[in-house]
């Protein structure tokens, strides 16, 4: 089923915001620093701005793949489409949104220091880490099927351990904690923090899961049964 023309219109603005997030990131953000290490894939925002860049074009091709009637090349789209969303964009979005400004406002040295407010726009911080929620508005706005809960939470969790295996082997090259509040972690401390995000980000996809599914039908996959 064709996506409603405000759909339509949605996912095309959605593209072109992670698109110019992404080329804001790099002109106000990393020529606004020394390049380290891992560059900016040592930091969860920039791979979740990336991860929605692509979400949203998965979502405009899958929508031209049914203005056009090639509904074969639609349904793959669609599964591709949907695994991306529930499994990683929702909860890494969201992941990245709670935990950046709970820790913002609670003491905002421990995520990301007044000092970079001199050399990085406050409102590209914005661009970083609020106007990202665009990807929540997407489960209203389209009708996801998620895949079976225990793989969801498994490819979600998977993502998770990888980026943290990720931050400790940039550790291990550098002696330093790309996030200043690891740095204050130790022993029990630091494996509780990392366990509270590993099933908070679990939890983020079992809310997405049950707001989908409040949502309606999915109507594509009816469609993909009786083709």
């Amino acid at each position: 089923m064709m996506a409603s023309k405000l759909v339509i219109v949605f996912h095309v603005y959605g593209f072109f915001q992670s698109i110019s997030a992404l080329v804001l990131y790099h002109n106000f953000v990393e020529t606004a620093r020394p390049s380290k290490f891992g560059g900016p894939w040592r930091f969860l925002t920039y791979i979740n701005m990336n991860v929605q860049a692509a979400l949203f074009t998965l979502c405009v091709l899958t929508d031209v793949a049914y203005i056009i009637n090639a509904k074969s090349i639609g349904f793959k789209l669609l599964k591709l489409r949907d695994n991306l969303f529930s499994a990683v964009a929702f909860p890494c979005c969201l992941m990245v949104f709670t935990t950046f400004w709970a820790l913002f406002l609670i003491n905002r040295e421990l995520v990301y220091p007044a000092i970079l407010d001199k050399i990085i726009p406050v409102w590209m911080n914005h661009v970083m880490h609020t106007s990202i929620l665009i990807t929540v508005v997407e489960l209203f706005c389209t009708k996801h099927l998620y895949p079976r809960r225990v793989y969801g939470i498994t490819v979600s969790s998977l993502f998770g351990f990888a980026y943290l295996l990720w931050i400790i082997y940039i550790h291990s090259m550098t002696g330093d904690w790309i996030y200043p509040i690891l740095a204050e972690l130790r022993g029990l401390s630091f494996v509780a923090f990392i366990a509270v995000q590993i099933i908070f980000q679990d939890l983020l996809y079992v809310i997405g899961e049950v707001l989908n599914r409040a949502s309606g039908e999915y109507v594509e996959e009816k469609e993909r049964k009786t083709a």
